[in-house]
């Protein structure tokens, strides 16, 4: 690549280094550098679909399906009773899903909800 474009072969190296920072391309020692998907950027706080964030516009995945991995009723850490305000006494669900994009495995998730906000969860 440095000798068509006329280049030192560390320039080449610094750049794909940067490209593969930035989320650009995948490096795989003995295969090859191969363009990467683009990066999804998603506002955790913001209500709204997954594969609406998915999608960004016109393109992006058709389909999105769940599958459900785990769910557990607990006690929560101390950190995240503090971050959803509640006793650390109170009770809590965990949940594992899977979700898969075109049929294709791309998320865990885990969710912990107060088992107070939906106490027939299970």
């Amino acid at each position: 690549m440095a000798a068509s474009v006329g280049v030192n072969l560390i320039t080449v190296l610094r750049a794909l280094d940067e490209l593969e920072r930035a989320g650009r391309v995948r490096r795989h020692q003995g295969l090859g550098t191969f363009l990467a998907r683009p990066r999804i950027i998603t506002e955790p706080a913001r209500v709204g679909s997954l594969l609406g964030a998915l999608r960004q516009g016109e393109t992006g995945p058709d389909s999105m399906d769940t599958r459900m991995l785990e769910m557990r009723r607990g006690l929560p850490s101390p950190d995240v009773a503090s971050a959803l305000r509640i006793q650390p006494d109170a009770p809590v669900w965990r949940l594992r899903r899977q979700r898969l994009i075109d049929g294709q495995p791309a998320v865990v998730e885990t969710s912990i909800i107060p088992v107070a906000l939906a106490p027939g969860l299970d």
